[in-house]
């Protein structure tokens, strides 16, 4: 914790915070990578790849969250939940692990109010049974910043972004469904059947894209 590790094959799971650089996290595990205590941020690391089985890549768990640079996740059901997160020139692909598997690059599962920043990324949703490339839902409370995006589906929905008050999924006690798309710039999408869904606020939109043909704002 609060290390930094440079070079390293790790063949488990990593938990609690700090650095690691061109690293692989060869991880077979249910999550391969999970912040604690404060936050971990991951540099040139590949995360699995095309033989591994798991569910979840990486998973931020408030408390600084996890910053992504240059990082590959491959693998895993589902590559990245919650937040806080800053992920910029990264790529992730998802897996099919099980018949009742519902994949996304990128999913908020009760997640709590946090920023959530994917720029210049790739998300492959190819390999598997998608929801999503990225999927908001569950009463969940995050703000997005999504810039520069391609995304590539086999079924189902580029992005999809639930507000928690009309699927009556605010937490309890809450009054405020604090979700939001603060920028959605950038995006292309090739595949899926569905295009997008974005029922929450939105400050920005600019071409945004599905099978080549531009998408109004909702």
């Amino acid at each position: 914790n609060g290390e930094t590790l440079t070079g390293k094959k790790i063949t488990g799971a990593v938990r609690g915070h700090g650095t690691i650089k061109d690293s692989w996290i060869a991880a077979d595990t249910f999550i391969a990578v999970q912040n604690s205590g404060g936050s971990i941020t991951l540099e040139d690391v590949t995360i699995g790849g095309p033989a591994t089985y798991g569910d979840l890549g990486v998973i931020a768990d408030g408390a600084g969250g996890v910053i992504l640079k240059r990082v590959r996740v491959e693998g895993y059901a589902d590559c990245f939940r919650n937040g806080p997160f800053d992920i910029e020139n990264s790529w992730c692909t998802t897996t099919q692990q099980s018949d009742t598997d519902h994949n996304d690059g990128y999913q908020a599962y009760l997640a709590e109010e946090a920023n959530v920043s994917i720029r210049c990324s790739q998300i492959d949703n190819n390999k598997a049974r998608p929801t999503a490339g990225i999927f908001h839902a569950d009463g969940s409370q995050i703000k997005f910043d999504l810039l520069n995006l391609k995304i590539s589906m086999n079924g189902n929905y580029c992005i999809r972004l639930h507000d928690a008050k009309t699927y009556n999924e605010l937490p309890a006690g809450d009054s405020v469904d604090n979700g939001r798309v603060l920028r959605m710039q950038n995006i292309e999408c090739t595949g899926g059947s569905a295009g997008y869904l974005v029922a929450l606020p939105i400050d920005s939109w600019s071409n945004v894209s599905w099978n080549g043909s531009q998408v109004a704002k909702p």
